[in-house]
């Protein structure tokens, strides 16, 4: 009975797969806002023009929530 238990914890585990993220990105977003005073609005701007890469999925500045939730999961606060 306890290692039927054990075994479907393990197998659960298994076939949880965090979604990457991209820290470096979200680091810039804190410098951005904490240190160069950007609104989160204007960080997606700032970001395109950083790194082509860190824009969103469609090739546009990512979106103020997209700035502002990576912000505060880095800074691993919650949002106001």
């Amino acid at each position: 009975m306890d290692k039927e238990i054990i075994k479907q914890v393990e197998e659960a585990k298994s076939r949880f797969v965090p979604k990457p993220r991209n820290t470096e990105r979200d680091a810039t977003i804190v410098r951005l806002h904490d240190e160069k005073k950007f609104s989160f609005g204007q960080i997606g701007r700032q970001l395109f023009n950083l790194n082509k890469a860190w824009v969103g999925p469609d090739g546009k500045y990512l979106q103020r929530d997209a700035v502002r939730q990576a912000y505060y999961r880095l800074k691993n606060k919650k949002p106001r």
